[in-house]
Order: C-alpha cells, then sequence, then structure tokens
C-alpha cells in the first residue's frame, strides 16, 4: 500500500490529510485545506466560510446528525477534491461545521483506508494485469489477425 499525504495532529486519534477542494464550475477557484479523516461520517463537510470563498451554488439544504447526536440544519453543494493524484466530485455539506471532515463516501470512491496502528490515510496500490502492460508498452500487437 502507498501512503497518502496525511499527516497526524496532536490528538492522538486524529488522522488529517491535505485536501484541493475547488468550485467545480471555476476549477480555478480553489482552496488546500486539512481535512479531518472521519470514518464515522457518511459525507464530507466544510466551513461555510471555505463554501463562501469557492463561491459554492447551494444545490439543497437537509438535516445533518452529528457524532454526539446533535441534529443541525446544513446547505449542500457540489465540490470538486483532490487527493494526491485523485480526483472526485461529490456532494458536500456546509454551514454546519468548524472543520473540514472527509467522509466515508470519499474515502470508499477513492478506495482510501485508515491505518489505525501508524495513523495514516492509506490508498491500496493499484493493480494490473500482465496482459494489459504488455499491450500497453506494445510489446505485442493488439490487433489479432492481422499480417
Amino acid at each position: 500500500m502507498k501512503r497518502k499525504g496525511g499527516r497526524q495532529s496532536d490528538e492522538k486519534d486524529e488522522i488529517w490529510q491535505d485536501v484541493i477542494v475547488a468550485n467545480p464550475k471555476h476549477l480555478n477557484n480553489r482552496v488546500k485545506l486539512h481535512f479531518l479523516v472521519d470514518t464515522g461520517s457518511s459525507g464530507c463537510a466544510i466551513p461555510v466560510e471555505v463554501a463562501k470563498k469557492l463561491k459554492l451554488e447551494c444545490v439543497g439544504e437537509g438535516e445533518i446528525i452529528l457524532a454526539n447526536g446533535t441534529r443541525i440544519h446544513a446547505k449542500i453543494a457540489y465540490l470538486y477534491m483532490k487527493i494526491d493524484d485523485e480526483h472526485v466530485f461529490t456532494l458536500v455539506s456546509y454551514d454546519g461545521c468548524e472543520k473540514a471532515l472527509l467522509g466515508f463516501d470519499v474515502m470508499h470512491l477513492l478506495g482510501l483506508q485508515i491505518d489505525t496502528g501508524k495513523k495514516e490515510v492509506l490508498k491500496p496500490m493499484r493493480r494490473f494485469s500482465l496482459r494489459n502492460l504488455i499491450f500497453s508498452k506494445g510489446w505485442i500487437s493488439s490487433r489479432r489477425g492481422r499480417r
């Protein structure tokens, strides 16, 4: 497994991940954020100040239930996220949290895993077949039957 660009915080149980986020309609409008990796959160969240800075467009609103059981009302927008070399467009809630949270939805989409012993975010190495490697390098023509 390859280590991702995370960092451990001063809190012994927290893992943080550097993420570039952007407005999906204007990808040049971007910022780098430190997300708290939250495997218990089904979705991602960002502070309202970040949503305003990126000029995100609210596409809906909903009720969010926090880990402590508190229910809050939050706005929802589309967000572009880049974690190392991986990219994803996803929905994110805002106007209800003070720090950015990286939820299970994006971790699942990108295949991110947590090494709880080392407190690191990991990405499994991509598997490839020998057949794909041979054809991509041109060692054997993929066009059969031609003479």
